[in-house]
């Protein structure tokens, strides 16, 4: 029985890890997106 509880912890710990990873992820990559258009657009503006 506790066996399996420390199991289940440990599972929900990584799949936790791996959620905040992807979203991490997924942040960073709108994040590089809003600045290269954002730089894109300064170049347009001051060209």
């Amino acid at each position: 029985m506790i066996l399996n509880y420390l199991l289940y912890i440990n599972t929900f710990k990584i799949v936790s890890e791996n959620n905040i990873n992807i979203n991490l992820k997924c942040i960073l990559k709108n994040e590089i997106k809003k600045s290269k258009n954002a730089s894109f657009k300064g170049k347009l503006y001051y060209n």
